[in-house]
């Protein structure tokens, strides 16, 4: 038997990939927790250019709530390189996938490989449903034919521990198409954390939510940043209210919206740590936040609501009454205003 260290991260949700980074980090020092709140996190949406598109397309999408806004997340390369060496796994369609993982565990790699969930035995999808997904690998045993590895089996779910069979492993692999192969071995460089705050890299990140640009496609227009939530305000109902069935899609988009102020809060906490804010500031931020966060969580029980009600009620008369909610959205802008005017007084103080 052979594992690397690893604890699955699940205090706060990010994504799949990103959890498991920070997880392996804090294989080494338990600090790198506080690299989660400085994730570049921003408002998207997609809005389908109705004159190009079918409406069979556009009801598809409102159906699988793929009209709804999300929150793209990620770690600055400028951070992530300095801790992690990624490797690219040289993945065939004749790659043996089994011993290639086995040697690059066996020289402190850990691997994320694409796999189809259609043949994990404690994932929903086991035998009904094919879905290829990223999944973490960190140990083995050659006496039990068994990879040791970490998924998240209902999304926006809990990372959890697992065990496949090499078999398993092997079916799941020669079932994604070529053209999917994908695999990526991460490396700790560094193993404490750097004691300098990344000020600029926050400053940026606070940047590209509140000044996000737009960017059109043939079919598509895609919206980034806080204009997103005037637009998702406008067109609740529907964008969200307009399908037969509630869709899994829909919940675990609205949801991302609560990690990310879940993630706002740990920002104010992790600058007042360094000395940021003022008490008046701090306390409110922390209230900001906190209320931007419960505000999200009631948008989506709403939702839900709307969906599992007997006798759903009117979709333009039940988006009427979302608006207050809709509306403290906005809030969140003249909080980060206040956020990044606290970090630019630091910065300037320190240069």
């Amino acid at each position: 038997m052979f594992k690397l260290d690893l604890e699955p991260y699940n205090t706060n949700r990010i994504d799949c990939y990103w959890n498991n980074v920070i997880a392996i980090l804090m294989t080494r020092d338990s600090a790198f927790e506080s690299l989660v709140p400085l994730i570049t996190s921003q408002y998207e949406i997609e809005i389908p250019r109705r004159e190009v598109i079918t409406d069979v397309v556009y009801k598809y999408k409102q159906e699988n709530g793929i009209l709804l806004p999300y929150v793209t997340r990620n770690l600055s390369n400028a951070l992530l390189d300095e801790y992690i060496q990624q490797v690219d796994l040289p993945l065939y369609r004749d790659t043996d996938a089994v011993e290639l993982v086995k040697g690059y565990l066996n020289e402190g790699t850990y691997c994320i490989l694409r796999l189809n969930r259609f043949h994990f035995p404690f994932c929903p999808e086991c035998r009904k449903a094919e879905l290829i997904h990223p999944v973490l690998v960190y140990g083995y045993s050659d006496e039990l034919s068994t990879f040791y590895m970490v998924e998240d089996c209902v999304p926006p779910g809990k990372i959890v521990k697992h065990e496949l069979s090499y078999q398993d492993f092997r079916l799941s692999y020669d079932s994604i198409p070529t053209d999917q192969l994908f695999g990526l071995g991460l490396r700790i460089i560094k193993e404490q954390l750097d004691t300098q705050s990344p000020y600029r890299i926050i400053q940026s990140n606070i940047g590209k939510q509140l000044y996000g640009e737009s960017v059109a496609s043939e079919e598509t227009t895609t919206m980034r940043g806080l204009g997103v939530l005037e637009y998702f305000r406008d067109h609740f109902s529907e964008i969200t209210l307009s399908a037969n069935d509630l869709h899994s899609n829909m919940s675990h988009r609205l949801s991302y919206s609560l990690f990310y102020q879940k993630r706002n809060l740990m920002l104010v906490d992790y600058l007042q740590n360094q000395g940021v804010f003022g008490r008046n500031d701090y306390e409110e931020l922390q209230k900001g936040f906190t209320d931007l966060y419960d505000n999200w969580a009631l948008i989506r029980s709403k939702v839900i609501q709307y969906y599992i009600k007997p006798d759903r009620p009117d979709a333009q008369a039940y988006a009427l009454t979302m608006r207050p909610y809709l509306d403290a959205c906005l809030k969140e802008s003249e909080l980060l205003m206040q956020l990044l005017d606290c970090l630019n007084r630091a910065v300037g103080e320190t240069s």
